[in-house]
């Protein structure tokens, strides 16, 4: 709407709706902050030793009314490198969030309000992950387990459950062909869709390695690297949610 009037003869607040054209833009403006609030979350909650770039596909869900079924048009996708990403000053009032987005090479929909779709520069397959059953491992630990003597595969089925903890559901993948990927962990919510395709590493110096992508209103595929502290030193404990204390 772009104003409200009162009209005293019939003690009625009246509505004075916007413009079709000024509708768009503003939906066409709104599209871009979005792109760039998750693609700010992305590289501000991920360390840059570890992760350079985040790959974002802003998609819609809605109705086609040419034919009545349900789709999900991506309307903007950009690969966003972090040093290109900190030039952007993005509380400065002036800025146009429209041009930062033609700024970082993104693929942006013309006419997003009519679901005008793109093609995204980079689109995740899951279907390459082949899913198999697991057993859980949470059962069989004390209350502080030392992360860097527990085998590969426990260790794993710990991160999963760290997942699992914070409402995903989870599922193992087989260990050939699938770049590396152990499981797989999906969040549902009234937003989309949260896809994580883990990899988890026991190495001497213990790191745990989980990508993934957002789904729906955006898909952001990121990285993150979690060291624990070297050994001898005297362990913390780790709040785990929802499993009681751990060491890390």
């Amino acid at each position: 709407m772009a104003s409200y009037r009162y009209v005293a003869q019939r003690g009625e607040v009246v509505p004075q709706p916007l413009k079709q054209a000024e509708v768009h833009e503003a939906y066409a403006r709104l599209v871009a902050r979005l792109a760039l609030r998750a693609l700010d979350e992305a590289l501000s909650a991920t360390p840059a030793a570890f992760v350079d770039s985040v790959i974002l596909n802003g998609r819609v869900n809605a109705t086609d009314p040419a034919t009545g079924q349900a789709v999900r048009a991506c309307v903007v996708s950009v690969v966003a490198q972090r040093e290109d990403f900190a030039e952007l000053v993005l509380d400065e009032p002036r800025l146009d969030p429209q041009q930062c987005l033609h700024r970082l090479g993104a693929t942006v929909s013309k006419h997003p309000h009519d679901l005008e779709p793109v093609t995204p520069i980079i689109e995740a397959d899951l279907s390459r992950y082949r899913i198999i059953t697991d057993t859980a491992v949470v059962a069989t630990l004390d209350s502080r387990p030392d992360l860097l003597q527990m085998n590969p595969y426990d260790f794993e089925r710990l991160v999963r459950e760290l997942f699992e903890a914070m409402g995903y559901e989870t599922w193992r993948t087989q260990g050939s062909r699938d770049d590396g990927v152990d499981a797989v962990a999906i969040l549902n919510d009234p937003t989309g869709s949260s896809v994580f395709a883990i990899q988890a590493i026991d190495l001497s110096a213990g790191v745990v390695l989980a990508s993934g992508f957002r789904g729906c209103p955006t898909e952001v595929s990121t990285s993150v690297v979690l060291r624990p502290r070297p050994l001898p030193l005297p362990p913390p404990a780790a709040v785990l949610p929802g499993l009681g204390t751990g060491t890390c």
